[in-house]
């Protein structure tokens, strides 16, 4: 997944920070730290793993509500 945090100035959104992760199937996460070599890394740090798994439980959440929304539009 990547993950892209933006600003708005001035009505414009600007990029300030980005980057990838993934999650396998027993919960490992892991991260991409260069994107030329196609290197990954176990994350390991407590912070950067709750900060990582906040992300993937905001996506999960936000694509429950996109589908209950899109099951109200049809119903």
């Amino acid at each position: 997944m990547q993950v892209v945090y933006q600003q708005e100035e001035n009505g414009v959104n600007r990029i300030v920070n980005s980057f990838v992760i993934a999650r396998d199937a027993v919960g490992t996460i892991v991260r991409k730290t260069d994107i030329v070599l196609e290197r990954w890394e176990i994350v390991s740090d407590e912070d950067m793993l709750r900060g990582f798994q906040k992300c993937f439980d905001d996506r999960d959440k936000l694509a429950i509500e996109q589908a209950a929304n899109a099951a109200a539009v049809t119903a």
